[in-house]
């Protein structure tokens, strides 16, 4: 074990926080040479059901980006909004090599694309072929929790999209069912842009094997390694083929105008692939995880429509105007 090794054998499911409504899953990763490999997510459950076809329950899966986790950003007000306000259920998961989830399929390479697929691959199946049963450890447990359920959107950021839109396009190709609505939050078209961000950043990368990182994994943010193979696994993805999504299936992408991550020209690239399927929408003052770039305080700082201010950075957080901008997409859409 080096220093950058931790435990993922196991997982104290007591000490990951969560509502009355909601419930913390640990869900074994079908596919994985490693038998013990598993995801850990929440999933979050409306007060009153709402099915869709086959009476099946609807359900969003959301997904995080690079050193993310579960409950990242927008993700735990994303969940209580569409339970709340439009009847899904939520499930959103950490990637293995992040937060509560097992290590990545192989440390070495760290966490690939293939991977990641793999993982939301295993969270659905889970979900649609009726694995998942309601804890009865919690008192009253309401029997329309239980079932099958269908998938009626996937939402990710950042890298977490790459994943998101290539398993739409292998699960319409193998099987033939198509995703509904797909949600781009801030997600990259062109890896070779990763690769010459990253080594300008760090022009050593590639002779050194990779570079340190920080990531959020067993409850604080930990020094981590990120191998180059990770890197150049996603310096290979360039995201044309979203073109071959279904000509039923939606998109919203949501992006910050001061995106510092991603080339707002990856915005519109998704756009042009996507035609008349797709829906874009910009936040002004924005980065890349919805954070604004002038403190509280600073002469330029305005705050017109009254968002919080993230309590460390002191700027605005914008992430509540990503879920007002997706609960009011996917509500408007879901009613054509």
């Amino acid at each position: 074990m080096n220093e950058y090794s931790y435990y993922y054998k196991s997982i104290n499911m007591s000490k990951i926080q969560s509502k009355d409504n909601e419930e913390i899953l640990q869900i074994p990763v079908l596919g994985s040479k490693n038998k013990d490999a598993f995801v850990v997510g929440i999933i979050t459950k409306p007060k009153s059901t709402s099915t869709g076809s086959n009476n099946k329950k609807r359900l969003v899966i959301s997904m995080h980006g690079m050193a993310g986790h579960k409950n990242y950003l927008y993700m735990p007000q994303l969940s209580d909004e569409l339970s709340s306000n439009l009847g899904y259920y939520v499930f959103r998961f950490d990637f293995r090599g992040c937060g509560d989830s097992s290590d990545h399929e192989d440390p070495s390479l760290g966490r690939l694309i293939s991977d990641d697929i793999m993982d939301l691959s295993s969270v659905v199946k889970y979900f649609v072929d009726g694995t998942y049963t309601p804890s009865k450890e919690d008192g009253d447990v309401n029997e329309e929790d239980a079932g099958k359920f269908i998938v009626s959107c996937l939402v990710a950021h950042s890298r977490g999209t790459l994943p998101m839109f290539d398993y739409a396009l292998k699960t319409l190709r193998e099987d033939g069912i198509v995703i509904p609505f797909i949600i781009n939050c801030s997600g990259r078209f062109n890896g070779h842009k990763l690769l010459e961000y990253l080594k300008k950043r760090v022009p050593e990368v590639a002779e050194q094997g990779g570079y340190k990182g920080q990531g959020y994994i067993k409850g604080r943010y930990r020094n981590i390694w990120i191998p180059y193979q990770e890197s150049l696994d996603l310096g290979r993805q360039v995201m044309t083929r979203v073109k071959n999504l279904d000509s039923h299936c939606k998109v919203l992408s949501v992006y910050g105008l001061k995106d510092e991550i991603i080339p707002l020209e990856d915005a519109a690239k998704y756009a042009n692939a996507l035609q008349e399927r797709h829906q874009l929408e910009f936040i002004e003052g924005a980065d890349h995880n919805y954070h604004g770039t002038i403190s509280q305080g600073e002469p330029d700082f305005e705050n017109e429509f009254n968002y919080p201010i993230h309590s460390r950075k002191k700027v605005i957080d914008y992430n509540p105007r990503v879920v007002e901008i997706i609960s009011n997409w996917l509500g408007s859409t879901t009613k054509l």
